[in-house]
C-alpha cells in the first residue's frame, strides 16, 4: 500500500529506504521464480531450429528478424534470470532491475 501511495503522492514525501529493499527482496524473488519456471515450461527448447514456434515466428517477423530472435532467445533467458537473482540478492540492484524489466517485456512480447 506504501508504494501506490508513494506513487499517488509523485514521490513528495520520503520513502523508507527499508520497504524499498523489501519491495526489491520480494520483486526479485517473484522475478527470478517466474524466470526459471519458464525454463521447465518449454522456455528452453522454444524456437529451436526446426520447431513450429521457429516456424511461425519465421512467418509472422520474417527470416531476419526470426533468425535474430532464434539466436538471441536462449541467452536472455539466462541472463534475465541471473539478474533477477542479483536483484533479490541486492548486486549491482539498478543495472539488475534494468535487465529484469527488458526481460519481463520480452516475455510479454
Amino acid at each position: 500500500m506504501w508504494f501506490f501511495d508513494a506513487l499517488a503522492s509523485g514521490f513528495r514525501h520520503p520513502t523508507d529506504p527499508g520497504r524499498l529493499q523489501w519491495f526489491r527482496i520480494v520483486f526479485g524473488t517473484v522475478c527470478t521464480l517466474r524466470f526459471a519456471l519458464a525454463f521447465g515450461q518449454g522456455g528452453w527448447d522454444r524456437f529451436t531450429p526446426g520447431s513450429l514456434s521457429a516456424h511461425l515466428v519465421e512467418q509472422r517477423f520474417g527470416p531476419a528478424r526470426a533468425r535474430l530472435l532464434i539466436t538471441v532467445y536462449r541467452p536472455v533467458l539466462i541472463v534475465r534470470t541471473a539478474a533477477a537473482l542479483a536483484l533479490a540478492a541486492g548486486i549491482v540492484p539498478r543495472p539488475a532491475l534494468l535487465l529484469v524489466l527488458a526481460g519481463a517485456a520480452m516475455e510479454l512480447c
